[in-house]
């Protein structure tokens, strides 16, 4: 959820969450550039294992749930008009982040990828976002 727009309404997103019974929600834009965030209810509050910021692209939590580990990533991918770079160092931290998740834990990556499913102006198709899906 991009939640640039909603300074100062932060008690209504709240409220939406629960409304709509949403237990974990990936934030992005919480700050003026970039910036990354996980929203999560009362009901796991008490079930965190650890949070960790890898940049102001992408963090994680890790809760203990039914006895396995959820690995909940939160990301904000560069956008089109970034450096080729920019996207590659993205690409290569979510692929190492996820890579060291031991198998038997469950990974889940949310946010604001910024990919464009279809047809590209060159004639491509597919999925602009294929590091996360593959």
């Amino acid at each position: 959820m991009w939640v640039g727009t909603l300074t100062g309404r932060s008690c209504e997103l709240v409220e939406a969450l629960e409304r709509r019974r949403v237990d974990f929600c990936a934030v992005q834009q919480t700050r003026t550039i970039s910036g990354v965030g996980i929203i999560v209810s009362e009901r796991f509050r008490d079930s965190f294992v650890s949070v960790e910021r890898f940049d102001d692209r992408l963090m994680k939590s890790v809760v203990a749930a039914k006895e396995r580990l959820f690995h909940f990533f939160s990301a904000y991918a560069p956008q089109t008009g970034c450096s080729d770079q920019a996207k590659d160092e993205f690409c290569n931290l979510v692929d190492e982040k996820t890579a060291e998740v031991p198998s038997k834990d469950v990974i889940i990556v949310a946010g604001d990828l910024n990919g464009h499913v279809g047809a590209t102006k060159d004639g491509c198709t597919g999925c602009a976002i294929n590091m996360v899906t593959q």
